[in-house]
């Protein structure tokens, strides 16, 4: 009986169960179907592994990024900027038990921001001088600077081999400028014609000058080009213009941040001398002389280096030369036989171991024709060889001789105390005539001496050596 009544509920509690899974099937499909057709999908913001938040659209997020780039404008756009923002992660879900905090992802997003920016750094000698947005804005700034001295170089020679560089050690390095909330906008590149300008002006370098015997402010501050007022400044101990000789001053002045070196190789031609060659002829007189054959100059290539520091010659260094024509020398036949009274043209100082006393010119507002000479030797000499025209008493000369060298030269010898001589006698070079003395119109003891040629008055000293007194 009991089994019986068993077998007959089996199929029932079957049906049963079929028909409960049916309903919990249909009751989580139609859920799922309502969430489908009734939500938007959000989604999950990553930023370098830290999940921020929900946000509603990746959107939301770019367009706060570019809001955030725009702030530190244009200039910093182009130079190579960055952040972390471009490491973010969005990964989709559904907002089935949460919804979006948009607000709150971005809050947290700004306190994670980092704006890297780029730029360049100009180092001279591991200073930094200035910072430009990028390497081509950096090299345009470094060849303005070598470029008027380039030109001036091209300018004195067009042909000469030109090369410029700096005599500091000059480094271009980029460098990255961090943007945080904190800290605010990275600091900006300097504009190339400010830092141009700030190179060629260069800095105040202060040295020190010692006073020498002659200075005084004013020819100091002209010297050194620098004013008076900051020579007072750089220098309170200094009480007006009261300077004196070893004291230490103070100095500045500005020099140039940068030192262009050019260095030009160049090739010119220039002549070779000729020369002369001297032939001796006995059948000719003494003095005279004789073209035989006119030379002809040579031509060589020469090449050599000049170095100027920011346009101010240096150095200049032969590098080589090669002849290209040697030279022919002129053939010059001079005359050695001696004639009685015939000059040689050449002239000593007809007073041993003399002093100049006075010169040729102008003396006591009148012309003074010739050398006034002194020594303790008192011989009086023949300047040159030849024949005693004069020998006698000469108005404000007193005892003269006078002597015609028969090549248009004469020479005269004034105020002696004695006479040794002739008129019409021949004497020879060096050989003594008289006596120094005091005669005529004379302050002392001494030789007035001349040289005339041709009848026109000479300056003695440009025939013959004679230290002054």
């Amino acid at each position: 009986m009991n089994q019986r009544g068993y077998a007959g509920k089996g199929p029932r509690v079957l049906l049963q169960w079929a028909a409960a899974l049916t309903v919990i099937v249909t009751v989580i499909l139609s859920g799922r179907w309502l969430v489908s057709a009734g939500t938007e999908p959000v989604y999950d913001v990553f930023l370098d592994g830290e999940r921020m938040g929900i946000v509603s659209s990746p959107q939301v997020i770019r367009a706060w990024r570019d809001e955030r780039y725009g702030e530190l404008g244009s200039a910093a756009m182009a130079q190579g900027m960055h952040s972390n923002l471009e490491r973010l992660l969005f990964v989709e879900k559904e907002a089935f038990f949460e919804g979006a905090e948009d607000g709150k992802v971005l809050t947290a997003l700004g306190r994670k921001l980092q704006i890297v920016v780029h730029a360049v750094e100009i180092r001279v000698d591991g200073r930094i001088a200035g910072t430009v947005s990028d390497m081509d804005t950096a090299f345009s700034i470094l060849e303005k600077v070598k470029a008027p001295y380039l030109a001036e170089a091209a300018a004195a020679d067009p042909g000469a081999r030109i090369t410029a560089e700096f005599e500091e050690q000059v480094e271009l390095r980029e460098v990255p400028f961090e943007r945080t909330e904190e800290a605010g906008t990275p600091q900006a590149a300097e504009g190339a014609d400010t830092l141009l300008a700030k190179l060629l002006a260069g800095e105040e370098r202060p040295f020190v000058y010692k006073v020498v015997r002659g200075d005084c402010l004013s020819l100091i501050a002209v010297r050194h080009g620098v004013l008076q007022e900051e020579i007072r400044r750089l220098n309170p101990q200094v009480k007006g213009d009261a300077i004196r000789v070893g004291d230490e001053l103070i100095l500045s002045r500005p020099k140039p941040l940068l030192t262009v070196r050019v260095e030009a190789v160049h090739t010119q031609q220039q002549p070779v001398p000729m020369g002369i060659q001297y032939v001796s002829d006995g059948e000719m007189k003494m003095g005279e002389v004789r073209v035989a054959s006119q030379g002809k100059p040579g031509l060589k290539q020469v090449t050599y280096r000049t170095v100027t520091l920011n346009g101010t010659e240096a150095e200049v260094r032969p590098l080589g030369e090669t002849v290209l024509a040697d030279p022919v020398p002129s053939v010059v036949v001079r005359g050695t036989k001696k004639v009685p009274g015939q000059g040689s043209g050449s002239f000593a100082s007809p007073v041993l171991e003399a002093k100049v006393t006075s010169v040729f010119g102008r003396r006591w507002g009148r012309a003074h024709n010739g050398t006034d000479l002194i020594s303790d030797r008192r011989e009086i000499l023949a300047s040159d060889g030849g024949k005693v025209s004069f020998s006698g008493w000469k108005s404000g000369y007193g005892n003269t001789i006078v002597i015609d060298h028969g090549n248009g030269y004469e020479t005269l010898y004034g105020h002696l105390s004695r006479i040794s001589v002739k008129k019409g006698e021949g004497v020879e070079k060096g050989e003594k005539i008289g006596v120094m003395g005091s005669s005529g119109q004379s302050t002392g003891v001494h030789l007035h001496f001349e040289i005339r040629r041709n009848g026109k008055q000479l300056n003695p000293l440009q025939y013959i050596s004679v230290p002054a007194a």
